[in-house]
């Protein structure tokens, strides 16, 4: 196999430009948009049995965590065999075109069929289809996309390359933010899902294509004997390396930190602050909730700015500092920025905080995939076994999901209290990432 792989920035950049548009996705749907259908679905189908828009909106508010729960666990069972599924097809299939390429192109133009769905939805359970779908469809192409990483990149440059993937990613969420933040204050946050969803659309389609022209090159060898047999072999085999089952639980203990603050983090910033004064400027906004909007976005935007940069600022060092050093200094970086956000009630203190968390997160995505590469059980079978290793990202809106169910009963008890508890769980889930990753050997 040639692995059509060049030690420059520029290839890099096409290479991470169908990660960047994944991270684009994943960040405004399940930041903004997605919390915000649940949350207006919800209060229409109440105003539609009789209630007022007042009494119709605290219903809504009483079950939107449940619900929103639902819709992300729902589309998480699938995820958990999905990028593995892919994967092992595409160790098997050899075109002119490459064995990853056609699965990444497939699932591109489904993604954005997903995504125009979920911007007409107008119903509970067309949120839940859509989002199903929209998993499925991102799984066709993230699956063997995975896989190009160790078969593409050599490994005394994966640090670099991991680093640029993650800066790409950190981008990716930033400018999303952007545009939500532009769209949402010129037409309110209601009326502009349609063209947020067509934009995410379009960036999907754009970067796919970037990355399939900048690889173009990298061609399969000979269809591997593992990746002949059955998937539940397949979906088993990488568990049997200790060092692949180190890499994996470290990942989901990690993305479940994240998800557990993402995910519920509009609802915690409309229900914590009253005044939304960065400083000393109010931030704009006819209502309460755009506000909140505003603020999430602003704070997530500080997340990924700064991630970014940490990211970029990894890539100098990476491959000579070492891929668990750097993992070390995130999960402190990161406890220590997550226990005080969950009691602060002040958004300039908020942001700040933002900061440091964004660039202890950075440091854990620069060496993230240059982890994993490193311990791959089967490089001759990697969409297979890097499709198990992209489940333990997509599995953890399971478990996320079904946090929804407690977060709420948790804020029944006392206001706020289910998203407090949420943000100082996380902040341990990312200590405890840091301590286990030790038990890796076969990567320094």
């Amino acid at each position: 196999m040639s692995s059509g792989y060049k030690n420059t920035w520029l290839w890099n950049l096409g290479f991470s430009a169908y990660w960047f548009a994944t991270s684009w996705k994943w960040f405004v749907v399940l930041l903004i948009v997605l919390p915000a259908q649940v949350k207006l679905v919800l209060t229409n189908q109440f105003i539609a049995a009789g209630n007022t828009a007042e009494a119709a909106a605290r219903l809504a508010d009483g079950v939107k965590d449940a619900r929103w729960g639902w819709v992300i666990g729902i589309g998480a069972v699938w995820a958990v065999f999905g990028p593995a599924i892919f994967g092992g097809l595409s160790d098997r299939i050899r075109t002119k075109w490459g064995h990853r390429q056609p699965f990444i192109a497939i699932g591109a133009a489904m993604t954005a069929v997903a995504l125009i769905t979920l911007g007409g939805a107008h119903a509970y359970w067309m949120l839940v289809a859509g989002y199903l779908f929209l998993q499925v469809s991102d799984d066709v192409g993230t699956g063997p996309y995975s896989a190009m990483v160790p078969e593409a990149v050599p490994e005394e440059h994966r640090g670099k390359a991991s680093s640029i993937m993650s800066m790409l990613q950190l981008l990716g969420q930033l400018g999303s933010g952007i545009v939500a933040i532009v769209l949402v204050r010129q037409h309110g946050l209601e009326a502009a899902i349609s063209a947020i969803y067509l934009g995410v659309a379009s960036v999907n389609i754009v970067c796919a294509i970037v990355t399939l022209i900048t690889v173009r090159k990298v061609r399969a060898g000979e269809v591997h004997a593992d990746s002949k047999e059955p998937f539940l072999k397949q979906w088993i085999r990488p568990f049997r390396s200790p060092d692949f089952v180190w890499v994996w639980v470290t990942r989901f203990i990690n993305a479940l930190g994240f998800y557990l603050v993402v995910e519920f983090l509009q609802y915690f910033i409309g229900g914590a602050y009253k005044q939304f004064v960065i400083f000393g400027f109010s931030l704009p906004g006819d209502t309460h909730a755009d506000q909140a909007s505003t603020a999430t976005l602003l704070l997530a935007l500080t997340l990924a700015l700064t991630g970014a940069i940490g990211a970029g600022v990894a890539s100098r060092f990476a491959d000579r500092w070492g891929r668990k050093r750097l993992i070390y200094t995130s999960g402190v970086i990161v406890f220590c920025a997550l226990v005080p956000f969950a009691f602060a009630r002040d958004l300039t203190q908020a942001f700040y905080l933002a900061v440091v968390f964004g660039v202890g997160y950075g440091l854990y995505l620069s060496a993230d995939w240059a982890l994993v590469s490193d311990v791959v059980p089967n490089k001759d079978a990697a969409g297979s076994d890097m499709g198990v290793w992209q489940m333990s990202i997509s599995s953890v809106q399971l478990v996320s999901g079904l946090a929804g169910w407690a977060i709420g009963s948790l804020n029944k008890s006392s206001p706020l209290l289910g998203y407090m508890s949420a943000i100082v769980f996380a902040g341990c889930l990312f200590l405890l990432s840091t301590v286990l990753v030790r038990q890796v050997k076969g990567s320094r």
